[in-house]
């Protein structure tokens, strides 16, 4: 069925139906009254842009996969993704179909695409019913698309069903509407949010969008998935030390530090790094990160351009061909993350000895038990206690005993 067979299916219904009852809907800035009406499935069809499925549709896209929901393949896509992006839930939302049918009106356009209720749609199908309750606008989907952008994210982003969603959609949504041509206090309006937390998203976005760049990713969206947090963090970070007047970084570092900051953020970002320990890296106050002493940062920047460069440089070419470029990028990231995972540890850890050890400096005792501790776990008759390099560091720690004890009198 093409637009022009919904638009008479749906202008028939309008005009042999009673309404069942009549639904407030806000739509061109006041809210009018509208009758809800039974419309056969078969009717609709979904609007694969919708903000829960976003990034998978643009992902999709990138790869030049056709999402048309017009044709059968195209309606079952759409479908397995608004399946799969809340099973559990959905599961539950179909328990509760079965028992009392459809509570939540939806809204469709005047050619049967379904501005909000997709979920539900797909859900009603599933358990076996027929039709769906929605209001009909007066429009198509091409003749006021930031108006209907405008409608559904008030009513998919701006209530509480917005907790459902992908985190990642919200960031999407953010930019979607900032490229139509939507100011931020309107975006903050329709998504029940600050004119602040608007600005905060685009630049999180844009740190998201940079990310993919860096790994050849570009238009991916689905590799964001996992990560929202440490993007929300870098983002801050690069805002807060751009321009070298941050006195959270240590003294006089430049444009290049935090060049370096962000990309070695990224590979940290890429093997999901737990979020506390990531926040170490240029998180707080000057001496509560490794970013804040030139000592610690420029160690751990050598160790991980020495060890995790190589690694990175040396990853084979990304398949763009691939059927299922999702599926294929998700396995490179996996096999990235276990090449990277010793030196990413050893690397983070200890710096974050060295960071703990001068927090510590004003606390002799600490640092000496910390230092007796690891040294009784030493085990001299290990393979690998050999060598000029162990005989160096021996030499480095009797030299530090012996002057230790000459500042104590013995």
């Amino acid at each position: 069925m093409n637009s022009e067979e919904r638009i008479d299916k749906l202008q028939r219904i309008i005009d042999t139906q009673t309404p069942e009852y009549q639904e407030k809907v806000q739509w061109r800035n006041e809210m009018k009254l509208m009758g809800v009406f039974e419309i056969p499935l078969d009717h609709l069809i979904y609007n694969k842009y919708n903000g829960r499925i976003l990034s998978r549709t643009k992902s999709l896209e990138t790869q030049g996969h056709e999402v048309d929901p017009e044709t059968p393949d195209g309606k079952a896509l759409i479908e397995k993704l608004l399946w799969d992006s809340k099973a559990d839930r959905n599961k539950k939302t179909m328990e509760d179909l079965q028992r009392y049918g459809q509570k939540r009106v939806g809204i469709v356009t005047k050619d049967g695409v379904i501005v909000d209720g997709n979920r539900r749609a797909m859900l009603l199908s599933k358990v076996g019913h027929t039709h769906f309750k929605a209001v009909i606008l007066d429009v198509r989907m091409i003749d006021d698309p930031k108006e209907i952008e405008r409608l559904e994210t008030m009513y998919q982003m701006g209530e509480d069903e917005k907790v459902d969603y992908n985190p990642i959609e919200k960031y999407l949504k953010v930019d979607t509407m900032h490229e139509k041509g939507f100011s931020e206090k309107e975006i903050a309006e329709c998504m029940g949010i600050s004119v602040g937390e608007v600005s905060d998203r685009l630049a999180v976005y844009k740190t998201m969008v940079d990310y993919l760049a860096y790994l050849g990713y570009e238009g991916m969206f689905t590799q964001l998935d996992g990560r929202e947090d440490p993007f929300i963090n870098l983002t801050k970070w690069i805002k807060k030390y751009r321009g070298g007047e941050s006195n959270s970084g240590f003294d006089n570092y430049d444009e290049g530090d935090v060049d370096d900051l962000q990309t070695i953020a990224f590979d940290y970002i890429r093997y999901k790094w737990e979020g506390k320990d990531f926040r170490k890296i240029a998180e707080g106050q000057k001496g509560s990160h490794f970013f804040g002493n030139k000592e610690i940062w420029t160690t751990f920047r050598d160790a991980h351009i020495e060890k995790v460069d190589p690694i990175n440089q040396s990853e084979e070419e990304i398949d763009l061909t691939s059927h299922d470029l999702s599926a294929t990028l998700e396995a490179r990231d996996n096999a990235w993350q276990k090449k990277v995972e010793g030196p990413l540890k050893e690397n983070w850890n200890k710096r974050s000895v060295d960071l703990d050890s001068i927090k510590d400096s004003s606390r002799p005792v600490d640092l000496l038990d910390r230092a007796l501790s690891a040294l009784s776990r030493v085990d001299a008759d290990n393979e690998h206690f050999e060598g000029d390099d162990v005989l160096e560091k021996v030499k480095q720690i009797n030299h530090i005993s012996y002057e230790l004890k000459k500042a104590l009198g013995g």
